[in-house]
């Protein structure tokens, strides 16, 4: 199974794509608000006890990259739909 989520549009483009043992994220936040709420999922992945989990580099104009181990995948996808970057979450086959 795989997770599938919708991206609210009117905050954030994401693309996503292995990187190696990882998944890259490129998120581009298109407003303030997304941003900051980026930032809050930045403050709450770098606050928990694995420092490698979730890795964010500020690539600039408002855009990041995001290294995400594999395993932690599904959390941090659940940590943006927490912080409301993404509307929908769904497993498909």
């Amino acid at each position: 199974m795989k997770v599938h989520y919708k991206v609210f549009d009117s905050l954030a483009a994401i693309e996503e794509k292995p990187n190696d043992q990882d998944i890259e994220f490129i998120i581009e936040t298109k407003n303030e608000k997304a941003f900051n709420k980026l930032h809050e999922v930045r403050k709450f992945f770098e606050s928990d006890k694995v420092l490698t989990d979730v890795l964010f580099y500020t690539l600039g104009d408002h855009s990041f990259q995001v290294i995400v181990r594999r395993d932690s995948y599904t959390a941090f996808v659940l940590g943006l739909f927490g912080f409301q970057l993404i509307k929908q979450i769904e497993w498909r086959e």
